[in-house]
């Protein structure tokens, strides 16, 4: 994940750095370089579970009036059933 893709994924989130720092349990000055040279594996998957899960939830709530499912997390993140 690029640092303009961690800190897109930051704002989708309504997260500042600082409190993507909390979130995440990294040190503030780690989540800074993060939006700088991008975060590592774990913490990109972390963003874009989390991104996604927003994602869905607004579809699936706007849509069925029901909650996001395991199959469709999966889904949206690219994950094998």
């Amino acid at each position: 994940m690029t640092g303009l893709e961690y800190q897109s994924a930051l704002t989708t989130l309504g997260l500042t750095t600082e409190q993507a720092a909390k979130w995440l349990g990294i040190g503030r000055s780690t989540a800074f370089r993060y939006a700088v040279d991008g975060a590592p594996g774990p913490v990109a998957r972390c963003l874009r579970v989390a991104v996604a899960v927003m994602a869905l939830n607004d579809h699936w709530l706007s849509s069925y009036g029901s909650t996001v499912t395991s199959k469709d997390l999966t889904a949206a993140v690219g994950l094998p059933d």
